[in-house]
């Protein structure tokens, strides 16, 4: 499934073609053996998932982490491989986009999404 993702309060749009990690081997590979550059879409959702890692991935990610209501809850910036991000937020659902896309639209916490 592919949606676009932007920011309610000026209509950016932080990606496109969104995919929706849905099947347990969508979640457990994730964006590990690709680079956003050659993949079909250009961000990957994790719902219900408050940490993620960066193992054996090719190249650093930005990551937010929001609400089921597409609060932003935390942006981490530029994780490289083999680190890791976390929120204390429950119910959070993670984004992964290329790095340098949230700092090029300035996102930021508290800051409200939407799909269309």
């Amino acid at each position: 499934m592919f949606k676009k993702l932007s920011r309610k309060s000026d209509g950016a749009v932080l990606a496109e073609n969104a995919f929706f990690a849905g099947t347990w081997f969508d979640r457990l590979r994730g964006m590990i053996g690709r680079k956003f550059a050659a993949a079909p879409f250009d961000a990957m959702v994790f719902e219900r998932c408050n940490a993620i890692h960066c193992c054996w991935m090719q190249e650093a990610i930005d990551v937010l982490f929001v609400t089921p209501e597409l609060e932003v809850i935390k942006v981490c910036h530029g994780v490289k491989p083999w680190r890791f991000a976390r929120t204390s937020g429950k119910n959070a659902d993670t984004i992964e986009l290329p790095a340098g896309t949230l700092q090029q639209f300035a996102v930021k916490a508290g800051d409200h999404l939407e799909w269309k």
